[in-house]
């Protein structure tokens, strides 16, 4: 019984320190919205540039969340959560003394990339650690701190820009996270068993390499189109982008009929009438 409640503690303490990693990369990615005022008069940016503070970080996460919960899968969920936190503390930490707006971009595109290292190994930590009568409790645990980052970042973001400490304004914004991840990374080394699938999908790099040009030949223009006064670029950047898309399509349906992981398991063969 005593070694029973020790290892249920234990587990709700992972559980504690793996939502920490939600709770930022959640909270990061609404706080942004508050701080983009401060940071267009502070880094002299025009609107276009200070959006790419928020789509590059989401843009980088949403690319490589399903490259980071393979990785996981094959070299350890441990190490990959450690790293994509140390990432994400690091880059946060870049983010918050940035003395370009171009610097904030790559530093924020970074820091997404890291959060898809973090984030799904939470989720594989539930499945594993928790028995199935019990994942319905820590999955709403879950669902309650995502839910609670929405809420909280643009009041943390209007709370941390108006104290204004130290006199960084919207810096702290990203400086926060800092001794937050530190202490969260410190935490999981010590309480995180390290976990891996006996049977791992493997990584598809051409597959994310094709998805990551698609969607920035899209999105580049578009955001930067209008400023520009729309040049025949943009349009021969949106039109490539389709292009790929049409071929990373055709790409994944062949790795999903060869059994090869793809990135995004597609088969419009089961469309045809004759199927």
């Amino acid at each position: 019984m005593q070694e029973e409640n020790k290892n249920g503690k234990h587990r709700i303490f992972a559980l504690v320190m793996l939502l920490f990693g939600t709770f930022m990369d959640i909270l990061d990615t609404m706080v942004i919205n508050i701080a983009i005022p401060s940071i267009s008069n502070s880094l002299h940016a025009g609107s276009s540039y200070v959006e790419w503070t928020a789509n590059a970080y989401i843009l980088g996460m949403a690319l490589f969340v399903i490259t980071g919960g393979r990785l996981g899968d094959i070299w350890g969920r441990k190490k990959i959560f450690l790293l994509g936190m140390a990432g994400f503390t690091i880059t946060s930490a870049v983010s918050g003394f940035v003395p370009t707006i171009d610097v904030l971009i790559f530093a924020r595109a970074l820091q997404g990339i890291m959060a898809a290292m973090m984030v799904p190994q939470v989720l594989s930590y539930i499945q594993v650690l928790f028995a199935p009568e019990e994942r319905a409790g820590a999955l709403g645990v879950y669902s309650g701190i995502s839910g609670l980052a929405t809420v909280a970042g643009p009041i943390v973001g209007v709370f941390l820009i108006k104290i204004n400490l130290f006199q960084l304004h919207w810096r702290t914004v990203f400086l926060i996270n800092v001794p937050i991840g530190v202490c969260t990374f410190i935490a999981a080394a010590i309480v995180l068993v390290e976990l891996k699938s006996s049977k791992p999908l493997r990584v598809d790099i051409l597959g994310t390499l094709m998805a990551v040009a698609s969607l920035i030949l899209l999105l580049y223009p578009l955001i930067q189109g209008n400023s520009l006064g729309w040049p025949v670029w943009t349009y021969f950047s949106m039109t490539s982008s389709v292009i790929v898309g049409i071929l990373f399509a055709a790409y994944e349906e062949h790795r999903t009929k060869q059994n090869k992981s793809p990135l995004i398991a597609l088969n419009f063969s089961s469309f045809h009438p004759s199927n």
